[in-house]
């Protein structure tokens, strides 16, 4: 049985469940940070933590390392920054750009969007199943997930 959630539009499903998660080996694949109801701070949970422990599932190892890298994202106020340099120098973003990760790679510095060897030392893929029925938050729901993936095939697929 399907439940939709009408304030977040998460998808309660019963059923089997098998997906992919990229964990941090110290932790194990399924002993994520618990999270205290009482934590005055939250900057550091995910967008769909609860309190306890939480564990994100992918449908694919593709999805689990994309979600794990948002992290690295940059951000639009560094995109701005880049796209106000080029102007002000009258060259284009992807020269900016590179003036940027070159400059601060000659700086002993890690580029923008990068990660650190020790980051992907410390993750690892894992594929998990449970056979027997365990609520779950669906929070991508089928037509979304189709139209997300529609979406990244076209962007790849652009010149």
């Amino acid at each position: 049985m399907t439940q939709v959630c009408s304030a977040t539009g998460l998808a309660f499903v019963d059923g089997p469940v098998h997906g992919y998660r990229i964990a941090k080996s110290s932790y194990g694949p399924l002993n994520p940070l618990a999270r205290t109801p009482s934590s005055p701070d939250r900057s550091s949970w995910s967008r769909f933590d609860t309190p306890g422990s939480t564990v994100y599932l992918a449908g694919d190892r593709r999805t689990a390392y994309a979600e794990t890298l948002a992290v690295a994202r940059v951000a639009n106020d560094f995109r701005n920054a880049i796209a106000f340099a080029a102007e002000q120098f009258d060259v284009t973003v992807e020269e900016a750009s590179k003036m940027v990760q070159d400059d601060w790679t000659r700086n002993g510095n890690m580029a923008p969007g990068w990660l650190p060897a020790s980051w992907r030392d410390l993750r690892r893929p894992e594929s998990m199943a449970a056979f027997t029925a365990l609520p779950r938050a669906n929070a991508w729901p089928l037509p979304r997930r189709r139209w997300v993936m529609k979406q990244i095939a076209a962007t790849q697929s652009a010149p």
